[in-house]
């Protein structure tokens, strides 16, 4: 089979691309990627079995490659490359990751008769809003990532592709609610492969502080400021350390605020790992945190780091974004405070149980991402989904 894919960034490396798009390649298929060349890779370069065609010359300077390969449905630079492969490709089947080139997507395939699935990791409208409302230069914003037009775009994939992949049923409910057909909306959620994490050993005999770990992009929307105010407003009958693992333009803010607030010395920032070091790293903590700020966009999609903390044997603090609640509460695998609230964060922290009983939690997040949330069980529903696009298309 052939596949032909656009993805709006650089690859390498984004983990969904790698398990979706890498993990056909694995299996045998001709697997090829339009992608984005901020970083001046070579033009044409097969990385992880994928063949990745990228948009802007490597030779060139970073802000010409920038402006060059701006990802947008109506720009040539893409339009160009995507045409011309799945011409040449004659592709089975064409899969677009996210809403913003889903135009394109889908362009493409009517023009070569090509079934079209677009990959729906994230709610584009709900989460370019959060960006206009909170950038100071508010035009290029709205040019670039202008929410009006992105729904635009949205209902037009909904009409038209011939499937969408979502991660969380709450994102597959609300395209529903917008008109989508159910039978054309699949889940594909962002688990992990449980061959990457081994079954994390046993708390017996550890001591000391309970060591909070996040992992992740930084930035305001993901709450790392709310665990570093908590701290500072917590008792002293319970010590808790907080391990930040990632990196984010508000990464010097956060630094401050630690010093400001007196908990410098229980904060430690790790800087940005590669993502195979993950389960080293977590295995040196007791509880992960999810402390993302509660909005639409929130509500309607997952982080893969949920399922990384469960399968680490972690029970995990999360705030009450509907999908995160939902899942620590049916597995029994951890705690909910009021998203963005630091007061409530903090006594969530100071009433936390003893070890025994978060081991057990720890184990109940294993034992539901054993049995529900792997990747083998997603990426079986994703060759369902291209099987069954192919064989009408045929």
């Amino acid at each position: 089979m052939k596949i032909l894919g656009l993805y709006a960034e650089d690859y390498p490396w984004d983990v969904r691309v790698f398990k979706i798009l890498g993990g056909l390649a694995r299996d045998g298929h001709d697997v090829h990627l339009v992608c984005r060349n901020l970083k001046g890779s070579q033009g044409t370069e097969t990385v992880d079995g994928i063949i990745c065609h990228r948009v802007g010359h490597p030779a060139w300077p970073k802000v010409m490659r920038s402006a060059w390969s701006v990802p947008a449905p109506f720009n040539p630079a893409w339009s160009t490359i995507a045409s011309r492969l799945a011409h040449d490709l004659s592709p089975d089947v064409i899969l677009v990751r996210d809403v913003p080139l889903s135009p394109l997507a889908l362009d493409v395939g009517r023009a070569t008769d090509t079934p079209v699935i677009v990959d729906m990791a994230e709610n584009h409208p709900a989460m370019w809003r959060n960006v206009v409302a909170r950038d100071r230069w508010k035009i290029p914003s709205l040019i670039m990532k202008n929410p009006s037009l992105v729904e635009r775009f949205e209902q037009r994939l909904i009409r038209e592709a011939d499937a969408v992949i979502v991660v969380i049923e709450e994102m597959r409910d609300r395209l529903i609610a917008l008109g989508a057909e159910p039978e054309r909306l699949s889940i594909v959620s962002n688990t992990p492969d449980l061959g990457d994490w081994p079954k994390a050993p046993s708390w017996f005999g550890r001591s000391g502080p309970l060591r909070v770990i996040f992992v992740g992009l930084i930035n305001p929307m993901r709450g790392v400021g709310t665990v570093i105010e908590a701290l500072g407003l917590m008792g002293s009958d319970r010590e808790v350390l907080f391990d930040v693992v990632g990196n984010g333009y508000n990464l010097d803010d956060l630094k401050s605020q630690a010093l400001r607030g007196g908990v410098a010395d229980r904060v430690v920032f790790h800087g940005w790992v590669d993502h195979d070091r993950l389960p080293d790293i977590l295995a040196g903590a007791d509880l992960g945190i999810i402390p993302h700020q509660v909005s639409e966009h929130t509500n309607t999609t997952i982080p893969n780091k949920i399922f990384d903390y469960m399968a680490a044997s972690l029970p995990v603090i999360v705030s009450n974004a509907l999908p995160l609640k939902r899942i620590i509460q049916d597995h029994h695998c951890g705690f909910s405070f009021q998203g963005g609230n630091a007061r409530n964060l903090a006594d969530v922290l100071s009433e936390l149980p003893e070890r025994s009983i978060l081991e057990g939690m720890g184990e109940n997040g294993r034992q539901a991402v054993e049995k529900h949330y792997h990747w083998s069980v997603d990426y079986d529903r994703l060759i369902r989904v291209i099987d069954r696009i192919v064989a009408v298309g045929n």
